[in-house]
């Protein structure tokens, strides 16, 4: 269901590390990417899950085949449409993307957020409300992407011009501490 939700947007750009930066929608355009990845690497891109379910009644839990059941189909619709504020709501899992993280390395990770934003820009939908951009005062790039009401996902992209960890840092560090 398309339902732009601007309280849960405003909500998402007001929290953590993007509390002081200043967004604003932008249109998405192959330029753009390409001016993006000329002058930013990927520091972290993240995936964000909103697609929790509600629970299954007890009376119907151990009942093997109730997906098959046409009374439980009509009683888990109702469910879900009851449940979808609260699903809106309820990020359930993160997936990050970054150097180092899953044995990715930079040109990977850029990689995968370059075809994110590709597939976001191909949508069947209007992007106009859905893609903000914010620049905080050390020069890093925000990107979001509201996608949790049709496909239950929203994006973050977290832009850079330099690596976030440097070279001979990243080398030198103790993975104890």
């Amino acid at each position: 269901m398309i339902n732009i939700r601007k309280d849960l947007i405003e909500k998402e750009l007001a929290e953590g590390i993007t509390e002081k930066i200043s967004f604003k929608t932008f249109k998405l355009t192959q330029r753009f990417i390409n001016w993006l990845f000329l002058k930013y690497s990927t520091h972290e891109f993240s995936e964000h899950f909103y697609d929790s379910e509600p629970d299954i009644p007890e009376e119907w839990e151990s009942v093997e085949d109730r997906w098959d059941n046409p009374e439980f189909q009509k009683i888990w619709e109702k469910l879900v449409e009851e449940y979808e504020p609260r699903r809106l709501t309820h990020n359930n899992w993160i997936d990050p993307f970054g150097d180092g993280i899953w044995d990715m390395d930079q040109k990977k990770v850029d990689e995968i957020a370059r075809n994110t934003l590709k597939e976001v820009m191909a949508m069947d939908v209007d992007l106009s409300e859905r893609l903000y951009i914010g620049f905080n005062k050390d020069g890093y790039a925000f990107l979001y992407f509201y996608g949790r009401d049709f496909m239950k996902e929203d994006y973050w992209w977290v832009m850079g011009r330099e690596p976030l960890f440097p070279k001979e840092e990243k080398e030198n560090a103790n993975p104890a501490e």
